[in-house]
Parts: C-alpha cells; structure tokens; sequence
C-alpha cells in the first residue's frame, strides 16, 4: 500500500510521516482536517471554540465561533484549510 494522502496538480504529494498542517485541537492532540470537522469535533467534547475562548476562520472566509456558525456553511465549500485564532485578537 501506497504511504501517501491522493494529490492532483494543485496540492503537493502528502506522506504520513509529514507534520500535520491545520490547527491541533485545543482540548486533545488531534488535528480535524477542516474548519467544520474542527467545530464537529469540539461539540464532541462538549464544548463550543467560544468556549474555549477562539474562533476559526475557514479559507472560503467563514468565521466559526460557535456551533450554529457550522450549520451555515455552504456544503459546497472546497476550502480544507482554516486557521485558529483568540477570539481578543481582531
């Protein structure tokens, strides 16, 4: 079996031993791959990023800083990368 994440021309090959490239979560050690599975995930745990005291910001430009923010995002959103940030920060 191959060792590496399926790629097309616009995304480098991804191998299993590279770091992870989207925000751990704050509560445990694992990286959800998107900024719903990020939401998803804490919801898991019973807890909210507001919660938590951060929001994400998803590459199609969504902000999510609580549960219902998830609800709203578009299923045709392609956009896999996000980023974390302190809800105090602007």
């Amino acid at each position: 079996s191959s060792n590496e994440f399926s790629s097309n021309e616009d995304h480098p090959i991804r191998r299993f031993t590279d770091p992870p490239v989207t925000p751990q979560c704050v509560v445990c050690e694992k990286y959800p791959k998107t900024a719903c599975g990020y939401a998803i995930h804490m919801k898991r745990h019973h807890k909210s990023t507001k919660e938590n005291g951060i929001y994400l910001i998803c590459s199609c430009g969504l902000r999510f800083i609580n549960h219902n923010d998830q609800k709203k995002h578009d299923n045709e959103c392609t956009g896999g990368d996000f980023t974390l940030h302190k809800l105090d920060e602007d």
